[in-house]
């Protein structure tokens, strides 16, 4: 067996290269696609959020309601 040519080497590790550029070209585009798909569900959850933020005032303000229209009621 003989020895490979520098030209030999070289063409190798430009193939090797080639497919490693293209590895992480990959990895890169499915990382994009990811940090994408969780800024919508954070956002979703930011959403959600402010549902139940606004919910709860709503609850609260007819708590608060019940609580003075009994003490009116109780007061005469």
């Amino acid at each position: 067996m003989r020895e490979p040519t520098q030209r030999e080497r070289m063409a190798t590790l430009e193939v090797e290269v080639r497919h490693l550029t293209e590895a992480v070209s990959n990895i890169a585009a499915s990382q994009k696609s990811m940090d994408e798909k969780l800024t919508a569900i954070v956002s979703l959850k930011d959403q959600g959020r402010g549902v139940l933020w606004l919910l709860g005032i709503i609850w609260a303000s007819g708590v608060l309601g019940g609580l003075v229209a009994l003490w009116h009621w109780l007061k005469g």
